[in-house]
């Protein structure tokens, strides 16, 4: 599989700024893939339920990836202090909705020929291939 066909997001890149980013631009939006390629599209990191911020859940937690600059963990999250520079927004997890929503746009665009195997390390990776052996995306 040529190198340009895997986009791997570790540790410090691996925000949740990115993580959108990369989604919607190296699997959505790429032209590159064709209709019915194989995508797989793994994460490996850490998850958590977290009260829905804003959202009517009937007090339903929700699922979240944690991206590397997550800093909400909280039930209920409150600004946090950070060092000498005061107070910061919380930063949330990537929530199952929004996941959902992303594979669901990816399918609609791409076909549903998606895998995602997961694993709990510190990481996230994407990794695209064709379904034809040797063809080069």
């Amino acid at each position: 599989m040529p190198p340009r066909n895997i986009l791997s997001l570790f540790n410090e890149s691996a925000t949740r700024d990115n993580i959108l980013t990369a989604f919607n631009s190296h699997l959505i939006n790429n032209e590159r893939i064709a209709q019915d390629d194989l995508i797989i599209v793994f994460y490996a990191g850490h998850g958590d339920s977290v009260e829905a911020p804003g959202w009517n859940t009937d007090g339903r937690m929700v699922e979240t990836i944690c991206p590397y600059d997550v800093t909400a963990f909280e039930p209920t999250a409150r600004p946090l202090e950070v060092g000498n520079t005061g107070v910061s927004t919380p930063k949330y997890g990537i929530p199952d909705r929004t996941i959902n929503a992303l594979m669901r746009q990816l399918a609609n665009k791409k076909g549903d020929n998606i895998v995602c195997p997961s694993e709990r390390l510190s990481q996230v990776r994407f990794v695209l291939t064709s379904r034809s052996i040797g063809r080069d995306l």
